[in-house]
C-alpha cells in the first residue's frame, strides 16, 4: 500500500541520488578544471604547452609578450617560461633561470630518465629549488626560460640573437617579474641563477641594470679552455633533421655529432648517466654565430665589478671548457683566487668547486650537491620570504 509514509521514503532516496550524481559530477568538473590551470594563455590567445610539474607546488607554462631585443627597437618578440612556486604558495623571492647554449628551460627541470645511483629522485633544480626535499617546505619560486632564439621562444635573424638582446630581454622578464605582471605575482626579489652561457648573460645584466638581489654563475670563469670551438665542434642547425622545417638562417647552429658528450659531460657511466645524454642529444636545441663570438666578451673585469648584489660561482671540477688548460679547479680556494680580483668587494663572493663534475653541473650524478650548494648561499643572501631575511 502507497501510504504518505513510503511516498516520503521514496523521494528521499531519490533526493540522494540526485545529490549524490550532481556531487561526482561537480568532482569531475574540478578535476578537469585543476588540470586545465597548469596551462596559462599567451597575451595574444595561443595557449603554451603544459608544464613539466617536476614535484614543485604548482608550474604554469606562459609566454612572456611584447619583448625588445634593444631599446626603442618594435616589442615583437616572446619568450616562454614555466613559472613554479612552493607548495605552500608563491615565495617573495623568484629564482630566474637561465640556460647556456642549446638548452632550453629543460636544462633546470630535466624529467627523470633514470635514477640516481647516489640516491637523489632526479635531476630537476626546480624540484630542489622550489622546496621539494626540504622538510620545512622552505623553498623559492623560479622561472626558468627559453631564451631568445631557444626553443618555443622567438627566434629572429640570428645575427639579433647575442649578448646585447639576450640581455636586453632578461632585464625586461626582471622588471616585469617585479611589477607582477607575469604569473599575477609581484616578487619583491629576483636572484639570477645562470648556466655558461646563461651565466654570462645573468652577469651582463646585473651589472649593466642592478635590478636583482644577487646572481649565481655556473660553469663560467672569466678564462676559458682556447680550444672551446674545437672541443665542441658546432654545424648549421638547418642540416640537422631536427631543425630542418623551422626555416633557420645559417648564422643558427648547434651540436654536431657527439660534441655534447665530449664537452659536457664527465666520465660516461662513472660520474654521469648515458641516459641523459641520450636525452641531452634528443632535445638539444640551437645558438648563433653572434653568441659564440660574445663568449669571451661576456666575461671581463671590467663589468663584473660593476656588480653590487652577492655572487656565488659554482664549476664543476673537471669542467672541459671552464677549467682545463684554463683555470686551476683542483679546489674551492684556488679558482676564488683566480676569480676574486675581478669582483668589487660588494659582490661579497664565494667559489665552490663541485668534486667529479664537468661543465653540465645539473646533469651529473652530483647534481644534488650543486642545488644544496646553491639554496645553502640562497637563503643565506637571498631568503624566499621577508620573515627569513637576515
Amino acid at each position: 500500500m502507497d501510504t504518505f509514509y513510503n511516498r516520503i521514503a521514496r523521494y528521499t532516496r531519490l533526493f540522494s541520488y540526485v545529490v549524490l550524481a550532481m556531487t561526482f559530477l561537480a568532482l569531475i568538473v574540478f578535476i578537469g578544471q585543476s588540470h586545465a590551470d597548469t596551462v596559462a594563455l599567451g597575451q595574444n590567445g595561443q595557449s603554451a604547452p603544459p608544464a613539466n610539474n617536476g614535484g614543485a607546488g604548482t608550474c604554469k607554462s606562459m609566454y612572456v609578450n611584447n619583448l625588445a631585443l634593444a631599446a626603442g627597437q618594435s616589442a615583437n618578440n616572446r619568450i616562454y617560461g614555466e613559472l613554479c612556486n612552493p607548495r605552500y604558495g608563491a615565495s617573495q623571492t623568484v629564482e630566474l633561470l637561465v640556460a647556456g647554449l642549446t638548452y632550453d628551460y629543460q636544462y633546470w627541470d630535466w624529467p627523470s630518465t633514470s635514477q640516481n645511483p647516489q640516491g637523489s629522485q632526479d635531476y630537476s633544480a626546480v624540484r630542489y629549488f622550489t622546496g621539494y626535499y626540504n622538510p620545512a617546505g622552505i623553498g623559492y619560486s623560479t622561472f626558468s626560460i627559453d631564451r631568445i632564439g631557444i626553443g618555443l621562444s622567438s627566434h629572429p635573424v640570428s645575427t639579433d640573437v647575442n649578448l646585447a638582446s639576450n640581455t636586453y630581454i632578461l632585464h625586461q622578464i626582471v622588471s616585469r617579474l617585479k611589477a607582477g605582471l607575469i604569473g599575477n605575482t609581484k616578487f619583491h626579489r629576483v636572484l639570477l641563477i645562470g648556466h655558461s652561457f646563461g651565466s654570462r648573460v645573468s652577469l651582463t645584466e646585473a651589472a649593466t641594470y642592478h635590478d636583482v638581489n644577487g646572481v649565481v654563475l655556473t660553469g663560467a670563469l672569466h678564462d676559458q679552455n682556447p680550444n672551446v670551438t674545437t672541443i665542441a665542434p658546432a654545424i648549421e642547425a638547418s642540416s640537422d633533421p631536427a631543425f630542418a622545417s623551422m626555416n633557420l638562417d645559417s648564422g643558427y647552429l648547434t651540436n654536431g655529432p657527439g660534441s655534447i658528450q665530449a664537452a659536457f659531460y664527465y666520465k660516461p657511466g662513472t660520474y654521469s648517466d648515458a641516459n641523459v645524454i641520450a636525452y641531452n642529444n634528443q632535445i638539444k636545441q640551437t645558438m648563433t654565430v653572434s653568441e659564440l663570438v660574445n663568449l669571451k666578451a661576456a666575461l671581463t673585469s671590467t663589468l663584473s665589478r660593476q656588480i653590487n648584489v652577492p655572487v656565488l660561482l659554482v664549476v664543476g671540477q673537471e669542467d672541459l671548457l671552464s677549467c682545463v688548460d684554463a683555470v686551476n679547479c683542483s679546489s674551492s680556494a684556488t679558482v676564488y683566487q683566480e676569480e676574486a680580483s675581478f669582483y668589487s668587494p660588494q659582490a661579497q663572493l664565494q667559489v665552490r668547486v663541485i668534486p667529479n663534475t664537468g661543465h653540465d653541473l645539473n646533469l651529473h650524478y652530483s647534481a644534488h650537491t650543486t642545488y644544496a650548494t646553491i639554496m645553502r648561499w640562497a637563503l643565506a643572501h637571498v631568503a624566499p620570504r621577508s620573515d627569513l631575511d637576515a
